[in-house]
């Protein structure tokens, strides 16, 4: 399949993936279809099921479901296989992660139809977007400290309205996975 140019700087590469022409990160698309696709728009993750390392179903389920079986854990500093073992990377390319606050902002288009009146701030070109009023992504950035109960908190964009929160990491919100394209 071709890919498919328009006007915005993203590009539809016919295989589920979104290539930024400015930045030169590709994007995973998501399904609504979903029947068992790691892709599936309405899938919750938590990003620590510690409550402070990159260790809950973020990255367990979403990134290792997308790498074919395979994530990265920072508190070992090693590739993890997961009890399934080695399957498909999506797109044929097994090197997805989540995007930092910063890479995930670069998505956010304040312009898109209906933004900030109930309408998601991205580009159509993505593709399904959770629709509904909490649309807030995680990304990889962590914020400094703990709450009382010792849990620490990541970074999240709200795709409703574009902004920037951070909430507590055992939280399940959406997840949209990058990888540095090219």
């Amino acid at each position: 399949m071709e890919p498919v140019f328009n006007e915005r700087p993203y590009i539809d590469n016919g295989d589920g993936t979104i290539t930024d022409k400015q930045t030169g990160l590709m994007w995973e698309m998501q399904t609504s279809t979903c029947s068992g696709e790691v892709t599936c728009i309405y899938s919750q993750y938590a990003w620590s099921s510690s409550g402070t390392l990159a260790d809950g179903t973020l990255f367990t389920s979403f990134i290792a479901g997308l790498n074919g079986g395979v994530y990265y854990n920072p508190s070992t500093g090693q590739d993890v296989y997961t009890a399934a073992g080695a399957g498909t990377c999506v797109a044929n390319h097994c090197d997805w992660r989540i995007p930092t606050v910063a890479e995930l902002q670069t998505i956010i288009e304040m312009t898109a139809s209906g933004c900030g009146a109930g309408g998601l701030c991205i580009d159509p070109t993505f593709g399904p977007t959770s629709p509904t009023q909490q649309s807030a992504y995680w990304s990889s950035s962590s914020s400094a400290g703990t709450n009382s109960a010792g849990v620490g908190g990541a970074w999240f964009v709200y795709f409703l309205n574009g902004t920037v929160q951070v909430t507590n990491k055992t939280f399940a919100t959406y997840a949209r996975a990058v990888r540095s394209g090219r």
